[in-house]
């Protein structure tokens, strides 16, 4: 039972180191978005670029040390938390490492969602300067012809069906998305 309690409690401290690192990580964003990101300060954007390398590497560690975060080792806030954090890492060889653990991860429901997998490997790609298999801005799609199967398999609707939400909520008479319906 000793051991349950140890495990657990520094379960909960991973999980609280990971919220703070976002709480500095989204902090210094605020202060840069509040001043306008093409007329920072050179020493801010320093500072940015600091920050995200320390949080990289310390997620670099936790990753060596416990494998991709996940829910029951961190909760699904920590998990959030270490997306986030794997978002801003500066090191690309990393992410793209980090990728098959997170597709294990999320038809479990064991770490991130489909959507945050979907969302990840659309920004891994583009900074591959590759086309993005079903990406959310709507340029030239990879594989088109695939793009649903895709998509259901993170969990995300059809663009069909993502098409008809947008016109709903935003009360627009159309959204020109690719033609899909071939």
């Amino acid at each position: 039972m000793l051991v349950l309690i140890s495990r657990a409690h520094a379960n909960d401290a991973l999980k609280h180191e990971l919220i703070e690192m976002v709480h500095i990580d989204q902090a210094i964003r605020a202060e840069i978005t509040e001043i306008g990101w093409h007329q920072a300060p050179k020493p801010l954007v320093e500072k940015l670029q600091g920050i995200d390398i320390q949080h990289c590497l310390r997620l670099k560690e936790i990753v060596v040390g416990h494998g991709w975060p996940s829910i029951s080792l961190v909760g699904k806030e920590g998990v959030d938390a270490a997306f986030v954090l794997l978002q801003h890492c500066p090191d690309t060889e990393f992410k793209i490492q980090i990728l098959p653990e997170l597709k294990r991860s999320f038809p479990k429901g064991k770490g991130v969602t489909g959507q945050q997998f979907a969302l990840f490997t659309d920004r891994l790609l583009l900074a591959q300067a590759k086309l993005a298999a079903g990406n959310l801005i709507f340029e030239p799609i990879a594989h088109e012809e695939k793009l649903n199967t895709r998509r259901a398999e993170v969990g995300l609707p059809s663009m069909q069906e993502y098409r008809r939400l947008l016109m709903e909520v935003y009360k627009i008479d159309e959204v020109k998305l690719p033609d899909l319906e071939r």
